[in-house]
Protein backbone atom coordinates (compact mmCIF):
# COMPACT_ATOMS: atom_id res chain seq x y z
CA UNK A 1 0.00 0.00 0.00
CA UNK A 2 1.51 3.45 -0.48
CA UNK A 3 1.44 6.22 1.13
CA UNK A 4 -1.33 7.89 -0.87
CA UNK A 5 -3.55 4.73 -0.62
CA UNK A 6 -3.31 4.99 3.38
CA UNK A 7 -4.27 8.80 3.14
CA UNK A 8 -6.91 8.17 0.51
CA UNK A 9 -8.35 5.55 3.41
CA UNK A 10 -8.18 7.96 6.02
CA UNK A 11 -10.04 10.45 3.70
CA UNK A 12 -12.69 7.52 3.27
CA UNK A 13 -13.25 6.90 6.48
CA UNK A 14 -13.42 10.45 7.69
CA UNK A 15 -10.55 9.89 10.33
CA UNK A 16 -8.20 13.15 11.40
CA UNK A 17 -5.12 12.26 13.31
CA UNK A 18 -5.26 14.02 16.47
CA UNK A 19 -1.87 15.92 17.25
CA UNK A 20 -2.65 16.55 21.36
CA UNK A 21 -2.66 12.82 22.08
CA UNK A 22 0.50 12.03 19.65
CA UNK A 23 -1.10 10.36 17.05
CA UNK A 24 0.86 10.41 14.01
CA UNK A 25 0.18 8.11 11.44
CA UNK A 26 3.26 5.93 9.56
CA UNK A 27 2.52 6.35 6.28
CA UNK A 28 5.69 5.49 4.29
CA UNK A 29 4.69 1.49 2.84
CA UNK A 30 8.49 0.88 3.43
CA UNK A 31 9.01 1.20 7.08
CA UNK A 32 6.08 -0.54 7.83
CA UNK A 33 6.91 -3.43 6.47
CA UNK A 34 9.85 -3.28 8.01
CA UNK A 35 8.45 -2.48 11.03
CA UNK A 36 6.10 -5.50 10.65
CA UNK A 37 9.13 -7.48 9.90
CA UNK A 38 10.03 -7.72 13.52
CA UNK A 39 6.89 -9.64 14.44
CA UNK A 40 7.68 -13.47 15.30
CA UNK A 41 5.91 -16.08 13.29
CA UNK A 42 5.43 -17.63 17.00
CA UNK A 43 4.25 -14.86 18.93
CA UNK A 44 1.37 -13.38 19.67
CA UNK A 45 1.47 -9.61 18.87
CA UNK A 46 0.03 -6.95 20.94
CA UNK A 47 0.13 -3.84 18.71
CA UNK A 48 -0.24 -0.51 20.93
CA UNK A 49 -1.65 2.59 19.57
CA UNK A 50 -3.18 0.84 16.56
CA UNK A 51 -4.63 3.97 15.10
CA UNK A 52 -6.36 3.35 11.22
CA UNK A 53 -4.35 -0.19 11.11
CA UNK A 54 -2.15 0.64 8.32
CA UNK A 55 0.49 -1.31 10.41
CA UNK A 56 -1.93 -3.63 12.11
CA UNK A 57 -2.36 -5.26 8.73
CA UNK A 58 0.74 -5.84 8.19
CA UNK A 59 1.60 -7.24 10.86
CA UNK A 60 -0.84 -9.89 10.91
CA UNK A 61 0.83 -10.99 7.76
CA UNK A 62 3.43 -12.15 9.65
CA UNK A 63 2.28 -13.12 13.29
CA UNK A 64 0.13 -16.05 14.03
CA UNK A 65 -2.43 -13.45 16.33
CA UNK A 66 -3.02 -9.84 16.75
CA UNK A 67 -4.12 -8.21 19.54
CA UNK A 68 -4.94 -4.08 18.49
CA UNK A 69 -5.09 -1.63 21.15
CA UNK A 70 -6.96 1.84 20.95
CA UNK A 71 -7.86 4.38 22.56
CA UNK A 72 -9.97 6.87 20.03
CA UNK A 73 -13.21 5.46 19.23
CA UNK A 74 -13.00 7.34 15.53
CA UNK A 75 -11.20 4.63 14.74
CA UNK A 76 -13.41 1.85 15.35
CA UNK A 77 -15.16 1.13 11.93
CA UNK A 78 -11.74 0.88 10.08
CA UNK A 79 -10.53 -1.28 12.58
CA UNK A 80 -13.41 -3.45 12.61
CA UNK A 81 -13.68 -3.83 9.16
CA UNK A 82 -10.01 -4.71 9.36
CA UNK A 83 -10.59 -7.53 11.94
CA UNK A 84 -13.20 -8.71 9.37
CA UNK A 85 -10.59 -8.91 6.40
CA UNK A 86 -8.13 -10.20 8.88
CA UNK A 87 -9.32 -13.14 10.89
CA UNK A 88 -5.79 -13.57 13.18
CA UNK A 89 -6.88 -9.66 14.29
CA UNK A 90 -8.94 -8.73 17.66
CA UNK A 91 -9.54 -4.94 18.09
CA UNK A 92 -9.29 -3.47 22.08
CA UNK A 93 -11.00 -0.27 22.55
CA UNK A 94 -9.52 0.94 26.02
CA UNK A 95 -6.19 2.85 27.56
CA UNK A 96 -2.91 0.76 27.26
CA UNK A 97 -2.16 1.82 30.80
CA UNK A 98 -5.43 0.12 32.27
CA UNK A 99 -5.98 -2.98 29.85
CA UNK A 100 -5.32 -6.44 31.33
CA UNK A 101 -2.81 -7.57 28.62
CA UNK A 102 -3.17 -11.54 30.49
CA UNK A 103 -6.88 -11.33 29.98
CA UNK A 104 -6.44 -10.19 26.21
CA UNK A 105 -3.99 -12.82 25.64
CA UNK A 106 -5.29 -15.97 23.43
CA UNK A 107 -3.17 -18.66 24.80
CA UNK A 108 -1.28 -17.71 27.80
CA UNK A 109 1.87 -20.10 26.96
CA UNK A 110 2.40 -18.58 23.85
CA UNK A 111 5.06 -15.73 23.74
CA UNK A 112 3.56 -12.10 23.86
CA UNK A 113 5.56 -9.52 21.94
CA UNK A 114 4.62 -6.07 21.60
CA UNK A 115 4.65 -3.46 18.64
CA UNK A 116 3.93 0.10 19.67
CA UNK A 117 4.27 3.63 18.67
CA UNK A 118 3.51 4.93 22.07
CA UNK A 119 2.99 9.04 22.77
CA UNK A 120 5.82 10.44 24.80
CA UNK A 121 3.16 11.33 28.02
CA UNK A 122 2.52 7.71 28.49
CA UNK A 123 5.72 6.12 27.59
CA UNK A 124 7.03 6.20 31.85
CA UNK A 125 4.15 4.05 32.95
CA UNK A 126 4.01 2.29 29.61
CA UNK A 127 7.74 1.27 30.00
CA UNK A 128 6.68 0.18 34.14
CA UNK A 129 3.92 -2.02 32.29
CA UNK A 130 6.31 -3.86 29.58
CA UNK A 131 8.96 -4.48 32.43
CA UNK A 132 6.27 -7.02 34.57
CA UNK A 133 5.06 -8.21 30.90
CA UNK A 134 6.19 -12.09 30.26
CA UNK A 135 6.95 -11.09 27.13
CA UNK A 136 9.36 -11.82 24.72
CA UNK A 137 10.48 -8.40 23.54
CA UNK A 138 8.84 -5.07 22.19
CA UNK A 139 9.59 -3.17 18.97
CA UNK A 140 8.87 0.31 19.79
CA UNK A 141 8.63 3.71 17.81
CA UNK A 142 9.94 6.58 19.87
CA UNK A 143 11.00 9.82 19.36
CA UNK A 144 14.74 10.60 19.05
CA UNK A 145 14.92 12.12 22.59
CA UNK A 146 13.33 9.60 24.36
CA UNK A 147 15.69 7.38 22.42
CA UNK A 148 18.74 8.45 23.88
CA UNK A 149 17.05 8.46 27.08
CA UNK A 150 15.96 5.16 27.17
CA UNK A 151 19.63 4.27 25.59
CA UNK A 152 21.88 6.23 28.09
CA UNK A 153 23.65 4.29 30.66
CA UNK A 154 25.70 6.52 32.27
CA UNK A 155 23.95 8.22 35.22
CA UNK A 156 26.85 11.12 35.24
CA UNK A 157 25.08 12.11 32.22
CA UNK A 158 22.52 15.01 31.97
CA UNK A 159 20.22 12.40 29.71
CA UNK A 160 20.18 9.93 32.33
CA UNK A 161 16.95 9.94 34.05
CA UNK A 162 14.04 7.68 35.94
CA UNK A 163 13.67 5.81 32.43
CA UNK A 164 16.83 5.54 31.52
CA UNK A 165 17.52 3.72 35.04
CA UNK A 166 13.91 1.40 34.14
CA UNK A 167 15.10 0.44 30.95
CA UNK A 168 18.82 -0.12 32.50
CA UNK A 169 17.92 -2.77 34.74
CA UNK A 170 14.85 -4.14 33.31
CA UNK A 171 16.00 -4.28 28.89
CA UNK A 172 18.47 -4.66 26.75
CA UNK A 173 17.45 -1.87 24.52
CA UNK A 174 19.13 -1.92 21.03
CA UNK A 175 18.71 1.28 18.28
CA UNK A 176 17.23 -0.53 14.96
CA UNK A 177 16.51 2.17 12.94
CA UNK A 178 16.46 6.40 12.35
CA UNK A 179 12.93 6.83 10.87
CA UNK A 180 12.70 10.40 9.50
CA UNK A 181 10.00 12.62 10.32
CA UNK A 182 8.26 13.34 7.15
CA UNK A 183 7.14 9.65 6.34
CA UNK A 184 4.31 10.46 9.13
CA UNK A 185 1.43 12.23 8.49
CA UNK A 186 0.83 14.77 10.09
CA UNK A 187 4.66 15.07 10.51
CA UNK A 188 6.11 15.19 14.28
CA UNK A 189 8.25 17.92 15.47
CA UNK A 190 11.53 15.15 15.92
CA UNK A 191 12.74 12.14 13.46
CA UNK A 192 11.49 9.05 15.41
CA UNK A 193 13.70 5.63 16.35
CA UNK A 194 12.85 2.25 16.32
CA UNK A 195 14.07 0.40 18.93
CA UNK A 196 13.82 -3.55 20.57
CA UNK A 197 13.26 -4.22 24.22
CA UNK A 198 14.30 -7.65 25.31
CA UNK A 199 13.55 -8.63 29.15
CA UNK A 200 17.05 -9.31 31.24
CA UNK A 201 15.84 -12.45 32.60
CA UNK A 202 18.97 -14.84 34.06
CA UNK A 203 21.16 -11.67 34.47
CA UNK A 204 19.15 -10.82 37.18
CA UNK A 205 20.76 -14.01 39.38
CA UNK A 206 24.02 -12.97 38.60
CA UNK A 207 23.77 -9.25 39.18
CA UNK A 208 22.92 -7.33 42.44
CA UNK A 209 22.95 -4.03 40.42
CA UNK A 210 20.06 -5.35 38.62
CA UNK A 211 18.05 -7.24 41.31
CA UNK A 212 18.55 -3.88 43.41
CA UNK A 213 17.48 -1.54 40.26
CA UNK A 214 14.29 -3.94 39.18
CA UNK A 215 13.18 -3.74 42.96
CA UNK A 216 13.10 -0.18 43.52
CA UNK A 217 10.75 -0.10 40.86
CA UNK A 218 8.79 -3.12 41.69
CA UNK A 219 8.45 -1.67 45.29
CA UNK A 220 9.12 1.99 44.36
CA UNK A 221 5.49 3.00 46.64
CA UNK A 222 6.19 0.40 49.27
CA UNK A 223 8.75 0.97 51.52
CA UNK A 224 12.12 3.13 51.87
CA UNK A 225 14.91 2.92 49.25
CA UNK A 226 17.50 1.03 52.06
CA UNK A 227 14.60 -1.31 52.52
CA UNK A 228 14.50 -2.48 48.86
CA UNK A 229 18.24 -2.65 49.31
CA UNK A 230 18.28 -5.19 51.87
CA UNK A 231 15.42 -7.27 49.95
CA UNK A 232 17.65 -7.05 46.48
CA UNK A 233 20.88 -8.22 48.86
CA UNK A 234 19.41 -11.25 50.23
CA UNK A 235 22.69 -14.02 50.53
CA UNK A 236 20.58 -16.95 50.12
CA UNK A 237 16.71 -16.25 48.88
CA UNK A 238 16.89 -14.21 46.36
CA UNK A 239 16.81 -17.80 43.63
CA UNK A 240 13.38 -17.94 45.23
CA UNK A 241 12.56 -14.38 44.45
CA UNK A 242 14.18 -14.26 40.91
CA UNK A 243 13.64 -17.92 38.98
CA UNK A 244 16.00 -18.62 35.56
CA UNK A 245 14.26 -18.90 32.33
CA UNK A 246 15.98 -22.10 32.02
CA UNK A 247 14.23 -23.28 35.16
CA UNK A 248 10.99 -21.69 35.12
CA UNK A 249 8.08 -20.49 32.18
CA UNK A 250 8.98 -16.79 31.94
CA UNK A 251 5.36 -16.61 32.55
CA UNK A 252 5.92 -17.41 35.91
CA UNK A 253 7.69 -13.85 36.68
CA UNK A 254 4.11 -12.37 37.76
CA UNK A 255 4.42 -14.77 40.61
CA UNK A 256 7.55 -13.33 41.60
CA UNK A 257 6.19 -9.43 41.55
CA UNK A 258 3.27 -10.33 43.80
CA UNK A 259 5.47 -12.05 46.45
CA UNK A 260 7.50 -8.77 46.20
CA UNK A 261 4.09 -6.54 46.55
CA UNK A 262 2.93 -8.92 49.18
CA UNK A 263 6.18 -8.67 50.89
CA UNK A 264 6.53 -4.77 50.91
CA UNK A 265 2.88 -4.68 52.60
CA UNK A 266 4.28 -6.83 55.59
CA UNK A 267 7.26 -5.21 57.46
CA UNK A 268 7.79 -8.29 60.01
CA UNK A 269 9.04 -10.45 57.12
CA UNK A 270 11.84 -7.67 56.13
CA UNK A 271 12.44 -8.30 59.87
CA UNK A 272 12.68 -12.43 59.74
CA UNK A 273 14.93 -12.14 56.27
CA UNK A 274 17.34 -10.01 58.77
CA UNK A 275 17.41 -11.81 61.55
CA UNK A 276 17.92 -14.93 59.49
CA UNK A 277 20.42 -13.85 57.90
CA UNK A 278 19.45 -13.75 54.37
CA UNK A 279 19.35 -9.52 54.20
CA UNK A 280 21.89 -6.96 54.85
CA UNK A 281 20.96 -5.15 57.40
CA UNK A 282 22.98 -2.08 56.67
CA UNK A 283 22.76 -1.65 52.89
CA UNK A 284 24.27 1.99 53.30
CA UNK A 285 27.89 0.97 54.72
CA UNK A 286 29.18 -0.72 51.69
CA UNK A 287 27.50 1.40 49.35
CA UNK A 288 28.21 4.57 51.04
CA UNK A 289 24.48 5.91 49.88
CA UNK A 290 23.45 9.37 51.68
CA UNK A 291 20.74 8.45 54.42
CA UNK A 292 18.30 11.39 53.16
CA UNK A 293 17.95 8.72 50.12
CA UNK A 294 18.28 5.50 51.75
CA UNK A 295 15.13 6.66 54.27
CA UNK A 296 13.28 8.08 51.39
CA UNK A 297 10.84 6.27 49.09
CA UNK A 298 11.76 5.78 45.38
CA UNK A 299 9.34 7.89 43.74
CA UNK A 300 9.96 10.71 45.99
CA UNK A 301 14.07 10.62 44.45
CA UNK A 302 14.51 13.71 42.35
CA UNK A 303 17.45 13.30 39.28
CA UNK A 304 19.97 13.80 41.18
CA UNK A 305 19.77 11.55 43.71
CA UNK A 306 18.26 9.45 41.70
CA UNK A 307 21.86 9.45 39.48
CA UNK A 308 24.07 9.50 43.04
CA UNK A 309 22.28 6.20 43.76
CA UNK A 310 22.66 4.47 40.57
CA UNK A 311 26.62 5.92 40.46
CA UNK A 312 27.37 3.88 43.79
CA UNK A 313 25.39 0.86 43.11
CA UNK A 314 27.07 0.56 39.54
CA UNK A 315 30.66 1.20 41.24
CA UNK A 316 30.20 -1.68 43.92
CA UNK A 317 28.23 -3.63 41.70
CA UNK A 318 29.27 -3.15 37.93
CA UNK A 319 27.68 -4.99 34.92
CA UNK A 320 29.76 -7.64 34.01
Amino acid sequence: MADSEILERLRQYDIYPKERLGQHILIDPVWLEYIASHADRSAHVIEIGAGPGNLTERIAAHAESVTAIELDHQYERILFDLSQQYPNVSVVFGDALSVDYEAIRPNRYQELQIIANPPYHIAEPLMGILATLPMQDAILTVGDRLSVTLRETDPSRFDFTRLSLLALGFFHVELLAEIPKNVFYPPPRTDSHLISLTPKEDEALASPAIRIIQKLFLLADKTSVGNIIRTALQAGASDQVYRSKHENNRHDRRKTHRWLSSLAHDPSSLDTLEQNGLIYSDPGSRLQIPEHILSSRFLALNNNDLQALTQKILEVYPFQ
